[in-house]
């Protein structure tokens, strides 16, 4: 269905400007993966709305989306294998993201702080992993592993800032155990990869 309505936006598109078979064929791409995270992205704040927390929608987006663009991780083969598997680590940082909620605020900032220093340690250590169906030449690898290192340091500092501003306050760290969380799982989507990867390598030189 999605290939469908991305083929018929690309024909139309086609038409009016006048592109060739190879062009139409790049933009029905494009289209999948626009209608593919618009429909994610609608569903997650859907979600987020029904249960009364989307401004944790924003927050997940915010910290799970540039760590993961930068730094790579597990990829699903389909698009309706990414949609669920998407909104199922939705579902997963809104319930462990509401587990540490129980922890009170002191032990709470020190565990985030710790999950963030972990964090960013993997990041320097394995990102980016290389996509096998879209390997990334040595400079756009080289620009990734930069970003991917700014892009962590950055949420990492900004959300041990809010952590503390909001245990020197007496404020709900609510909001800064959602973003960790969502910043967590996108690392462990990284270093996911990075072991199958390094798994399939190993398996590889035994065989030859």
């Amino acid at each position: 269905m999605l290939h469908r309505l991305s083929e018929k936006c690309a024909r139309l598109l086609g038409r009016a400007a006048e592109l060739d078979a190879t062009q139409t064929e790049l933009y029905c791409y494009g289209f999948e993966q626009i209608l593919s995270t618009a429909a994610i992205a609608v569903t997650i704040f859907l979600m987020a709305a029904a249960v009364g927390h989307v401004l944790y929608a924003f927050l997940f987006i915010l910290c799970f989306v540039p760590v993961r663009v930068f730094a790579g991780g597990v990829h699903c083969r389909t698009y309706g294998g990414c949609f669920l598997f998407s909104n199922g680590l939705f579902v997963l940082s809104l319930l462990l993201g509401t587990m540490m909620q129980k922890i009170p605020s002191g032990a709470a900032a020190a565990v985030d702080a710790v999950l963030l220093l972990l964090c960013s340690v993997a990041v320097f250590l394995l990102a980016p992993v290389q996509n096998e169906n879209q390997p990334l030449s040595r400079q756009k690898h080289l620009r990734n592993k930069r970003m991917a290192r700014c892009v962590i340091l950055v949420q990492a500092f900004a959300i041990i800032t809010a952590c503390l501003l909001c245990a020197a306050e007496q404020w709900n760290l609510r909001d800064c155990s959602y973003a960790v969380v969502s910043t967590v799982l996108s690392i462990a989507l990284t270093a996911a990869a990075w072991c199958r990867q390094r798994k399939g390598g190993k398996q590889n030189e035994k065989s030859s």
